[in-house]
Order: C-alpha cells, then structure tokens, then sequence
C-alpha cells in the first residue's frame, strides 16, 4: 500500500470510530439537589446558561449561568437583569455571538409560554422583550429555542400547535431583517412520536434534538443538500439504557456537547452533563478494522 493511499486509510480511520464519550456530570456548584436542566453553552465552551427549580418551584424555574474557571465551573448564580419572574422561565439559548439570550417565558399552568430575547448591555442584560414577528402564538406553548450559527434561522418547539403529529414537534422561522418570519413545519424530523430540543452545530452541517420514536433518546441528523437525512441515535455514551437524555447543546468547534440526563430511578431530578467528541488514535487493530471494510 502506497504512503498516500495509506494516510487516507488513516484518517479515514479516525473518523470512522470518532464518537462522543463518557459523559461528566458538571460539579455540585452547578448542578444542585433540584432539577437542572435547559443547559446551553456558550460558542467557545466558557459560559453556560441552564434552567433550575432550586428557588422557583417545579412548575417555575429560573435562569442560572456559570462560567468555566480553571479546571472546574464558578458557582452557579441566577442571571441578573430582569431575565427571572415568578412565572417559568426555562431552556435558554445564548446566540453564538453571545449578544442575545432567548429563552421561553409564561404561565405553565395554562400551557401559555412566549419566547423572549434580552440583549447583552455593558456587563449584563437588558431588559427581555417578546420575539418580534409570527413565532408566539397566543394561548400556545413555544420553548426550546436554538438559533443557527448564522443567526438568520429560529428553531423551537410548538407544543399542542395546530399542523403537528404529536403534542410536541419541531419547527422553525427565518429572519427577514426586522422580524421572524411565518413558522415551518420541520417535516424532514418530526414524526407522531415527539420531538424537542432543537440544537443545530454551529456550521449548520447536523441538528441534534430529542425523540420519543425508539424510547426517549437524542438524535443527529446531517444537512444533505439543504435536508435533514441521516438520522441517527446519539451513542450509548450519551443514550445511557438506565435513563433518559436531552437538551442537547454544543460549542462552535463540535467537540463539546453538554446535555441534561437524569436515571429512571429519579426522573424528577435531572442534572448536566458534558461529553467529548473522542477521535482514538488509529491502532492496528483500528486500522485492521478499516481494511476489512474494503476487502
């Protein structure tokens, strides 16, 4: 086998059992006895903001954030500014240039939940205001938004919307410059089972999300041509058999996704977790693995 033909093999075989790992539940100054849940990590992995009931209330979360310091996390603090009431406020979503925290506000008690956006000002947030254009819907529950890397396109769940094949599925909204634009259905994902958790990398190339279709489990699917196809189930990792996965959420470069899991044996009390994208280093054995492939 020629040198050339060789390194492809090589790194052919890299990728090919490049995968996520071990998870790592995020320190006790994070996570707490409560729920936590919602977590969204900033672009380059310093920052992350997540929902928890510690001092709201199980039907009244609020927003907390925590930044990476050294090898572990500053203490989780609720975020300033007018972000928290006493209704609920869950799964926020910082955009990828920091400046905009979007995060689903309303009663949860009426099933009436907005999204909201604030606005970074100086060292904290401005004042949140109710998304401009056609994604709340009045007397309708919107939540779990995520926005693409470019910033031009909203991802959300509509839950019980008019047009949907479960009580939760997937859409999303482009911006036109002064406003989001009328909702799409996300057909290429959505199936009578459930989904939530809209979470696309920041190149746009996959959207990891969350399905009821083969237990509760997260998924990825890749952009083909402009289409969701390749549907696949996060590893055993990540989807552990003892307990359920969600609110995916990655940083820009792919390598970290932090998520929310708790055990069966607690599914009240969720907390966050953060896996690595593991490329192993090619072996003989590896590599052997990737020439049987071909014989």
């Amino acid at each position: 086998m020629s040198r050339v033909a060789l390194a492809a093999l090589v790194t052919f075989a890299a990728a090919a059992f490049a995968d996520w790992g071990p998870p790592k539940k995020l320190p006790d100054n994070v996570n707490s006895p409560f729920k936590d849940f919602g977590v969204c990590v900033s672009a380059d992995g310093n920052e992350i903001y997540f929902s928890s009931t510690r001092e709201g209330g199980v039907f009244n979360p609020d927003i907390y954030h925590s930044r990476r310091q050294g090898s572990g996390w500053t203490p989780a603090q609720k975020v300033p500014g007018g972000i928290n009431t006493n209704l609920h406020e869950g799964e926020p979503c910082l955009s990828w240039d920091g400046r905009r925290l979007y995060f689903p506000r309303g009663d949860y008690s009426t099933g009436d939940l907005d999204i909201y956006v604030a606005e970074r000002s100086g060292g904290g947030w401005g004042k949140p205001y109710k998304i401009p254009g056609k994604v709340n819907k009045e007397g309708y529950w919107e939540d779990n938004p995520a926005v693409s890397g470019d910033g031009s396109t909203l991802y959300f769940v509509g839950r019980r919307w008019p047009g949907n094949q479960a009580p939760s599925n997937i859409w999303y909204s482009k911006w036109t410059g002064s406003a989001w634009g009328a909702p799409v259905y996300l057909s290429d994902i959505n199936t009578e089972y459930g989904e939530s958790d809209p979470a696309p990398s920041y190149d746009g190339g996959y959207l990891y999300f969350t399905s009821l279709r083969k237990r509760h489990k997260m998924y990825r699917a890749e952009n083909v041509g402009g289409s969701w196809r390749n549907i696949t189930p996060l590893n055993a990792n990540v989807n552990k058999p003892n307990g359920f996965a969600f609110d995916p959420s990655l940083t820009a470069d792919g390598k970290y996704l932090f998520f929310t899991w708790f055990p069966y044996e607690r599914p009240n009390l969720p907390d966050i977790y953060v896996s690595r994208w593991c490329e192993p280093a090619v072996t003989p054995t590896s590599l052997g693995r990737v020439k049987a492939l071909f014989n």
